[in-house]
Protein backbone atom coordinates (compact mmCIF):
# COMPACT_ATOMS: atom_id res chain seq x y z
CA UNK A 1 0.00 0.00 0.00
CA UNK A 2 1.83 2.73 -1.53
CA UNK A 3 1.29 7.14 -1.50
CA UNK A 4 -1.28 7.15 1.51
CA UNK A 5 -1.36 8.80 4.51
CA UNK A 6 -2.55 7.69 8.08
CA UNK A 7 -5.09 9.60 10.31
CA UNK A 8 -6.47 8.59 13.63
CA UNK A 9 -9.93 10.58 14.10
CA UNK A 10 -10.78 10.94 17.84
CA UNK A 11 -14.84 11.23 18.00
CA UNK A 12 -18.03 11.36 20.55
CA UNK A 13 -20.87 9.15 20.17
CA UNK A 14 -23.41 10.62 22.02
CA UNK A 15 -27.38 11.10 22.77
CA UNK A 16 -29.63 9.37 20.41
CA UNK A 17 -26.28 8.57 18.28
CA UNK A 18 -25.16 5.85 21.27
CA UNK A 19 -28.34 3.46 19.48
CA UNK A 20 -26.38 4.22 16.14
CA UNK A 21 -25.45 0.73 15.42
CA UNK A 22 -21.58 0.26 14.37
CA UNK A 23 -22.18 -0.61 10.50
CA UNK A 24 -24.49 2.54 10.26
CA UNK A 25 -21.63 4.76 11.87
CA UNK A 26 -19.24 3.29 9.54
CA UNK A 27 -22.29 4.22 6.30
CA UNK A 28 -22.23 7.74 8.58
CA UNK A 29 -18.74 8.68 8.32
CA UNK A 30 -18.30 7.23 4.65
CA UNK A 31 -21.00 9.43 3.57
CA UNK A 32 -19.58 12.46 5.69
CA UNK A 33 -16.05 11.78 3.74
CA UNK A 34 -17.26 11.86 0.75
CA UNK A 35 -19.60 15.03 0.86
CA UNK A 36 -16.31 16.32 2.94
CA UNK A 37 -14.57 15.56 -0.15
CA UNK A 38 -12.17 13.26 1.88
CA UNK A 39 -9.59 11.96 -0.75
CA UNK A 40 -10.13 8.25 1.27
CA UNK A 41 -7.94 5.38 0.05
CA UNK A 42 -9.82 2.75 -0.68
CA UNK A 43 -9.62 -0.98 -0.84
CA UNK A 44 -8.00 -2.95 -3.59
CA UNK A 45 -10.46 -5.67 -5.55
CA UNK A 46 -13.32 -6.14 -7.18
CA UNK A 47 -15.66 -4.32 -4.50
CA UNK A 48 -13.43 -1.03 -3.77
CA UNK A 49 -14.28 -0.03 -0.19
CA UNK A 50 -13.30 2.94 1.83
CA UNK A 51 -10.77 1.68 4.47
CA UNK A 52 -12.22 2.58 7.37
CA UNK A 53 -10.84 0.83 10.88
CA UNK A 54 -12.74 0.78 14.13
CA UNK A 55 -10.63 -1.06 16.45
CA UNK A 56 -12.54 -0.76 19.25
CA UNK A 57 -16.47 -0.71 18.37
CA UNK A 58 -18.85 0.12 20.80
CA UNK A 59 -21.60 -1.94 21.66
CA UNK A 60 -25.24 -0.41 21.05
CA UNK A 61 -26.12 1.75 23.72
CA UNK A 62 -22.98 2.68 25.11
CA UNK A 63 -21.83 6.63 24.63
CA UNK A 64 -18.10 7.57 23.46
CA UNK A 65 -16.18 10.58 24.44
CA UNK A 66 -12.70 9.56 22.64
CA UNK A 67 -13.98 6.92 20.33
CA UNK A 68 -10.83 5.45 17.62
CA UNK A 69 -11.46 5.43 13.90
CA UNK A 70 -8.31 4.94 12.04
CA UNK A 71 -7.90 6.24 7.97
CA UNK A 72 -5.92 6.61 5.49
CA UNK A 73 -6.13 8.71 2.65
CA UNK A 74 -4.58 9.26 -0.89
CA UNK A 75 -3.14 12.57 -0.34
CA UNK A 76 -1.62 14.17 2.69
CA UNK A 77 -4.44 16.42 4.58
CA UNK A 78 -2.68 20.46 4.54
CA UNK A 79 -5.07 21.32 7.07
CA UNK A 80 -6.72 19.19 9.89
CA UNK A 81 -8.60 21.11 11.84
CA UNK A 82 -10.66 22.67 8.79
CA UNK A 83 -10.97 18.85 7.86
CA UNK A 84 -12.26 18.42 11.36
CA UNK A 85 -14.37 21.35 10.40
CA UNK A 86 -16.02 20.02 7.14
CA UNK A 87 -16.98 16.67 8.61
CA UNK A 88 -18.42 18.44 11.76
CA UNK A 89 -20.73 20.18 9.31
CA UNK A 90 -22.17 16.80 7.71
CA UNK A 91 -21.78 13.95 10.38
CA UNK A 92 -25.34 12.43 12.26
CA UNK A 93 -26.61 14.61 15.42
CA UNK A 94 -24.37 12.88 18.62
CA UNK A 95 -21.53 11.64 15.85
CA UNK A 96 -18.73 14.93 16.29
CA UNK A 97 -14.84 14.87 15.53
CA UNK A 98 -12.97 16.57 18.74
CA UNK A 99 -9.60 15.48 17.01
CA UNK A 100 -7.49 14.09 14.43
CA UNK A 101 -4.21 12.57 14.81
CA UNK A 102 -1.72 12.63 12.17
CA UNK A 103 1.45 11.25 14.68
CA UNK A 104 2.33 8.18 15.79
CA UNK A 105 -0.48 6.65 17.08
CA UNK A 106 0.21 5.46 20.87
CA UNK A 107 -1.29 1.85 21.81
CA UNK A 108 -4.44 0.83 23.60
CA UNK A 109 -5.03 -1.62 26.05
CA UNK A 110 -7.60 -0.90 28.39
CA UNK A 111 -10.47 1.60 27.65
CA UNK A 112 -12.19 3.48 31.03
CA UNK A 113 -15.50 3.40 31.92
CA UNK A 114 -18.03 5.95 33.56
CA UNK A 115 -21.43 3.76 34.63
CA UNK A 116 -24.80 5.74 36.16
CA UNK A 117 -27.11 3.76 37.80
CA UNK A 118 -30.97 4.80 38.62
CA UNK A 119 -30.08 3.86 41.80
CA UNK A 120 -27.96 4.84 44.92
CA UNK A 121 -24.60 3.28 44.61
CA UNK A 122 -22.10 3.42 47.42
CA UNK A 123 -18.87 2.53 48.83
CA UNK A 124 -19.52 -0.61 50.35
CA UNK A 125 -21.09 -2.18 47.38
CA UNK A 126 -18.34 -1.63 45.23
CA UNK A 127 -16.02 -2.70 47.77
CA UNK A 128 -18.12 -5.67 48.90
CA UNK A 129 -18.19 -6.45 45.18
CA UNK A 130 -14.35 -6.66 44.55
CA UNK A 131 -13.74 -8.82 48.09
CA UNK A 132 -15.43 -11.49 46.12
CA UNK A 133 -12.85 -14.34 45.98
CA UNK A 134 -13.99 -14.15 42.33
CA UNK A 135 -16.34 -12.89 40.14
CA UNK A 136 -18.43 -15.29 37.97
CA UNK A 137 -19.69 -13.78 35.01
CA UNK A 138 -21.40 -14.81 31.43
CA UNK A 139 -19.96 -13.34 28.08
CA UNK A 140 -20.91 -14.53 24.80
CA UNK A 141 -18.96 -16.45 21.57
CA UNK A 142 -20.25 -17.30 18.55
CA UNK A 143 -18.57 -20.32 18.28
CA UNK A 144 -19.27 -21.47 22.01
CA UNK A 145 -22.42 -20.03 22.58
CA UNK A 146 -22.25 -18.32 26.88
CA UNK A 147 -19.18 -18.91 28.84
CA UNK A 148 -19.07 -18.26 32.57
CA UNK A 149 -15.63 -16.79 33.66
CA UNK A 150 -13.94 -15.20 36.63
CA UNK A 151 -14.06 -11.63 35.49
CA UNK A 152 -12.07 -10.24 39.20
CA UNK A 153 -8.91 -10.77 37.32
CA UNK A 154 -9.96 -8.94 34.12
CA UNK A 155 -10.69 -5.35 35.99
CA UNK A 156 -8.12 -3.22 36.15
CA UNK A 157 -9.36 -0.27 38.54
CA UNK A 158 -12.84 -0.21 40.21
CA UNK A 159 -13.44 3.33 42.09
CA UNK A 160 -16.94 5.14 43.12
CA UNK A 161 -16.67 8.53 41.36
CA UNK A 162 -19.14 11.92 42.07
CA UNK A 163 -22.83 11.54 41.37
CA UNK A 164 -22.70 7.81 42.57
CA UNK A 165 -21.24 6.85 39.48
CA UNK A 166 -18.41 4.08 38.90
CA UNK A 167 -15.45 3.72 37.20
CA UNK A 168 -13.79 1.20 35.85
CA UNK A 169 -11.00 0.36 33.70
CA UNK A 170 -11.35 -3.04 31.61
CA UNK A 171 -9.11 -4.27 28.67
CA UNK A 172 -9.80 -3.60 25.29
CA UNK A 173 -8.04 -5.53 22.13
CA UNK A 174 -7.42 -8.33 20.39
CA UNK A 175 -5.55 -10.11 23.56
CA UNK A 176 -7.95 -9.58 25.86
CA UNK A 177 -11.74 -7.64 25.71
CA UNK A 178 -14.39 -7.45 28.07
CA UNK A 179 -17.61 -5.77 27.61
CA UNK A 180 -18.43 -3.50 29.74
CA UNK A 181 -22.20 -4.81 29.96
CA UNK A 182 -20.41 -8.20 31.10
CA UNK A 183 -19.50 -6.46 34.01
CA UNK A 184 -22.72 -4.46 34.51
CA UNK A 185 -24.39 -7.70 34.40
CA UNK A 186 -22.64 -8.83 37.23
CA UNK A 187 -22.58 -5.93 39.06
CA UNK A 188 -25.83 -5.55 39.01
CA UNK A 189 -26.68 -9.19 40.02
CA UNK A 190 -24.58 -8.86 43.08
CA UNK A 191 -26.35 -5.99 44.34
CA UNK A 192 -29.32 -7.03 43.16
CA UNK A 193 -30.36 -4.13 40.95
CA UNK A 194 -31.59 -4.67 37.54
CA UNK A 195 -29.14 -4.32 34.96
CA UNK A 196 -31.83 -2.27 32.74
CA UNK A 197 -31.00 0.55 35.35
CA UNK A 198 -27.57 0.96 34.28
CA UNK A 199 -26.00 3.40 31.71
CA UNK A 200 -22.46 3.28 30.06
CA UNK A 201 -20.00 5.45 28.44
CA UNK A 202 -16.65 5.03 27.15
CA UNK A 203 -14.46 7.87 28.51
CA UNK A 204 -11.08 6.76 27.08
CA UNK A 205 -8.27 4.72 26.36
CA UNK A 206 -4.68 3.41 28.24
CA UNK A 207 -1.77 1.62 27.08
Amino acid sequence: MSNNFSYRIIFSKADTAVYISHLDVMRTFTRAFRRAKTPIYYTEGYTKRPLLVFPYPLSLGIGGEKEILDIKTTVEIPDVNDFMTRLNAVLANGIRVNEIISSEFPPVNYAIYEIISSAIISDVMVNDFLKQDSIQATKFSKKKGDIVFDLKPYIKMIELVPNENIKVILPVGELSNVNVNVFIKAFSDFVGFDSNGFYAKRTGFLP
